[in-house]
């Protein structure tokens, strides 16, 4: 068999990236599970965060640490970036009221 070449080289790669990708996504977990599920899984790591964080300044004490900057960094796409229609977003703002402040805190205090 020939080596494929030029535009159609190109485009097998690709092809064969998004069935090897989509396979990955299958086989590693969330792409087992439907999209209600996802959500549910969503909003429990939600509340393991809420319910660590509680009343404290920060997750580690009272100086920001690097999991607060972590936390923070996918925190921020959600309520800051998404769309109005994201569902995580409207999860934290009815249910762990607790995250809000904490991520405008943090937003005051790295973007003054």
């Amino acid at each position: 068999m020939r080596p494929v070449k030029g535009y159609f080289a190109s485009k097998y790669r690709v092809w064969t990236n998004i069935r090897k990708y989509t396979y990955r996504g299958q086989v590693c977990g969330l792409g087992k599970v439907g999209i209600e599920e996802q959500h549910k899984m969503g909003k429990e790591v939600l509340g393991y965060i809420s319910m660590f964080l509680k009343n404290k300044p920060y997750l580690m004490g009272d100086r920001m640490s690097s999991v607060d900057c972590v936390l923070f960094a996918y925190l921020v796409r959600v309520l800051y970036g998404a769309p109005s229609s994201c569902v995580y977003a409207k999860i934290i703002k009815d249910n762990f009221h607790n995250l809000i402040p904490y991520m405008n805190k943090i937003k005051a205090d790295l973007w003054p």
